[in-house]
């Protein structure tokens, strides 16, 4: 993590943070979960779904003073070249309702690719997706614009 001294991450489910819960060992503190993870202090919370809910967490978070705000979860995969499990580290966060887009900072060695593309509406056409991959987007999901909006 560089100089980062304390990380937020956020989770919408909470079948998304339990795993970090048990892999970093976070104590529960009731509303969020803390620990450290080589040498970092961590503050974890669930954001719920949606871009509302992402920003609402994003307040919440950035009141335990972090350095970093990362968004951990389950995303729908567009980019076929994608496998189930892999990690998306995007370029560029777009929230679909405002147009508005956010570049994330980069926090470690994984080169950043893509566009994560938020949105509260679930998306199923065929031609509408198939756009998106053409466009770059790698994955959809429902709270790091959200999440952006206040970290900006």
């Amino acid at each position: 993590m560089g100089s980062a001294k304390r990380v937020g991450l956020l989770a919408p489910m909470v079948h998304e943070l339990e795993p970090l819960v048990r892999e970093l060992e976070l104590e529960d503190q009731g509303d969020h979960h803390i620990g450290t993870a080589d040498r970092v202090e961590v503050v974890a919370m669930i954001t719920n779904m949606g871009i509302a809910a992402g920003a609402d967490a994003a307040r919440r978070i950035l009141e335990h003073d972090v350095d970093h705000v990362m968004v951990v979860g389950i995303a729908g995969g567009v980019d076929h070249s994608l496998s189930i499990g892999a990690l998306v580290v995007p370029e560029v966060v777009l929230d679909r309702a405002t147009g508005r887009t956010f570049t994330p900072t980069r926090v470690g060695d994984l080169a950043p690719r893509g566009i994560v593309s938020c949105g509260d509406d679930l998306v199923t056409d065929p031609a509408t997706i198939a756009q998106w991959e053409a466009d770059g987007v790698v994955a959809v999901e429902m709270e790091t614009s959200g999440v952006a909006t206040v970290c900006e």
